[in-house]
């Protein structure tokens, strides 16, 4: 599908304006194309155009240390504490593999680390998991643990 093949690093690193939908709005696009060239000579600039004052939620992405892993759930180092229940999506490492690129999880802890001031780990559970990502992270692990003992083995 579609969806499965956005490159998200394309995404977080770019310089968007906005947002379109469909059924495209013309004006919607006239005035993002206006922002984007920064034209004086347009209907749709911000001083011609009525304002409604409204609240949207809105995702943010950061980074974080993936620090353990599981079939069924993950721990991240995160600059701050999460609350339990919280709905999060994660992106990139092994979560590339799952369905649209991206996998939902829920919190369920978060601990303030020992090793690191100022860091929480912050434990989540997958949340909507299909078989194929789970007989996949069994893999990985599997792969990724023999890999360790071998290298241990040859040291």
């Amino acid at each position: 599908t579609e969806a499965q093949n956005i490159n998200f690093d394309k995404l977080l690193n770019s310089n968007v304006y906005g947002l379109l939908y469909r059924p495209l709005e013309v004006r919607r696009l006239l005035n993002l194309v206006t922002q984007a060239i920064n034209s004086p000579f347009s209907l749709y600039t911000f001083s011609n155009i009525n304002w409604k004052i409204d609240h949207v939620s809105a995702k943010i992405s950061r980074a974080v240390q993936l620090t353990e892993i599981s079939e069924f759930g993950a721990t991240f180092k995160f600059n701050g504490a999460l609350k339990p229940g919280s709905m999060l999506y994660l992106f990139k490492s092994i979560f590339s593999n799952a369905p649209d690129q991206f996998l939902c999880v829920r919190v369920y802890f978060s601990e303030e680390s020992d090793s690191d001031e100022g860091m929480f780990l912050v434990s989540v559970v997958y949340f909507g998991i299909t078989d194929s990502f789970l007989k996949f992270t069994r893999s990985y692990i599997r792969d990724s643990y023999a890999a360790k003992k071998n290298e241990e083995h040859k040291a």
